[in-house]
């Protein structure tokens, strides 16, 4: 009432309507350098976990390679069929994923701001715990897409018990 009562039209933000038929997009950060890293099953099992609240969510997954190591469209083909293989346990019908391999020197930023072109709802990564080497790869991606997103993000790290 107090904007109509001003006459302001007040800017409505993007809110997932399942009503509606607008399906909410989940982007999920994947490491395709380091498939062998125990972060990705948790992640997947997560991941795994939001999709089954409901069919109508969409996945988007994502990699960042380094433009000058990425040997150009060999190496976008290698990281994104590495994000196919990540994904086949989700048995996702094809029309729910998108695959997307990013080339940029700052892979934090890149998650942003492509999270941020595409309209993600929320966007899933994976990070080191607390005691874990602090330079590592995850927690400062982790930390950066985290303060910057404009969306929900949705950090999971490994349980005690797997780290040693």
């Amino acid at each position: 009432r107090w904007w109509r009562a001003r006459q302001i039209e007040p800017e409505r933000k993007r809110v997932p309507n399942l009503l509606s038929g607008e399906a909410p997009i989940i982007m999920v950060a994947v490491d395709t350098r380091h498939m062998d890293d125990p972060r990705h099953v948790a992640l997947l099992r997560n991941v795994s976990l939001m999709l089954a609240s409901g069919p109508e969510y969409r996945l988007i997954l994502t990699t960042v390679i380094a433009p000058d190591q990425s040997g150009g469209e060999s190496a976008q083909l290698e990281h994104r069929v590495r994000l196919k293989h990540w994904a086949e346990p989700l048995k996702l019908p094809p029309e729910r994923v998108t695959l997307h391999v990013l080339e940029d020197t700052d892979p934090a930023n890149a998650l942003v701001e492509f999270a941020r072109r595409n309209l993600v709802d929320l966007i899933a990564l994976g990070a080191p715990g607390p005691d874990e080497a602090p330079m590592a790869w995850w927690r400062s991606v982790a930390s950066t897409v985290t303060s910057h997103a404009h969306c929900s993000v949705h950090v999971v790290r490994l349980p005690r018990i797997l780290r040693g």
